[in-house]
């Protein structure tokens, strides 16, 4: 059996391709050549086709949900600092400096992740512009992985 059958995904196919080969009777090195031509081109397909509609799509979907996650972020992290500063102010004191510093930072931290959300994520769709080059990389990293997965 060719090792590129243990590939998810494309294993199935590609053992179905494998026996006809195997039938046709080409030799085991040109089958496992032509399983890794073959895993490289689907690697290229699925590589160009998140790169051109996920990427940038989720780039768009994520925004406002991201934006949500912060405010709630930001409620919770408060909860603390509201309530120390009403107890404080119920006992008649002002509350301490670390209480208000406490909330500054939160309230910079959320800001920070707003802001990267808002000018980040829509810059993921000039991922539709990524060399060709670059999904080669992707890949043949793809490959190293798999490889290091493979049973000994």
């Amino acid at each position: 059996m060719n090792p590129i059958s243990g590939l998810p995904l494309i294993g199935d196919l590609f053992g179905l391709l494998d026996e006809a080969a195997d039938r046709l009777g080409f030799a085991l090195w040109f089958r496992i050549l032509l399983g890794f031509v073959y895993a490289a081109a689907f690697g290229y397909l699925v590589a160009w086709l998140v790169v051109t509609y996920v990427v940038p799509w989720a780039g768009n979907a994520l925004r406002r949900p991201v934006r949500k996650v912060a405010e709630g972020l930001r409620f919770v992290l408060l909860v603390p600092d509201w309530a120390l500063s009403r107890a404080f102010r119920r006992a008649g004191h002002i509350p301490p400096q670390v209480v208000y510093d406490y909330g500054g930072v939160v309230m910079r931290i959320v800001d920070r992740i707003q802001e990267v959300t808002d000018r980040g994520l829509p810059k993921l769709a000039g991922s539709r512009a990524a060399p060709p080059w670059l999904l080669l990389v992707f890949v043949a990293f793809w490959f190293l992985v798999w490889g290091t997965s493979l049973p000994r």
